[in-house]
């Protein structure tokens, strides 16, 4: 029996990266935010880049409060066609003002160990951040 196609190679696209890549193609508007959800920890870790990245170091610990706003600066989702199979293959960082001239980068979807697959990796994530949007459209 051949292993099934991955449903990358059909078609399907992670809709978490593809959410987040379109939402400001162009960069992300001055004035835009993102709200911690009800569902995020007590704090997370403020980074200079996503962690994937060469030379990324911690900067702080960020506390968080369900409804806090901050200034949303740029987006780095992970490639719309990608081929993990997990929850720990959505990749998606948001990089923030936490307070005037202090920024840095929060992971926004983080797998979680609520629901594993049968293989024991994470198959649900929790979003933490969630960007801000006006009825206005402003």
């Amino acid at each position: 029996m051949a292993a099934p196609e991955h449903p990358s190679h059909l078609g399907w696209l992670n809709p978490t990266h593809v959410i987040n890549r379109g939402a400001w193609p162009e960069g992300v508007p001055h004035g835009t935010e993102v709200v911690v959800a009800a569902g995020a920890p007590v704090s997370t870790t403020l980074w200079s880049a996503p962690t994937d990245a060469e030379g990324a170091w911690p900067l702080d610990e960020l506390p968080l409060r369900p409804g806090m706003r901050v200034p949303l600066l740029a987006i780095d989702a992970g490639a719309e066609d990608a081929f993990g199979t997990s929850a720990e293959a959505t990749r998606l960082w948001y990089h923030i003002a936490n307070v005037p001239g202090e920024e840095g980068w929060v992971q926004a979807a983080v797998p979680t160990i609520v629901d594993n697959g049968a293989d024991g990796r994470s198959s649900s994530l929790r979003l933490d951040f969630l960007p801000v949007i006006n009825a206005s459209g402003a």
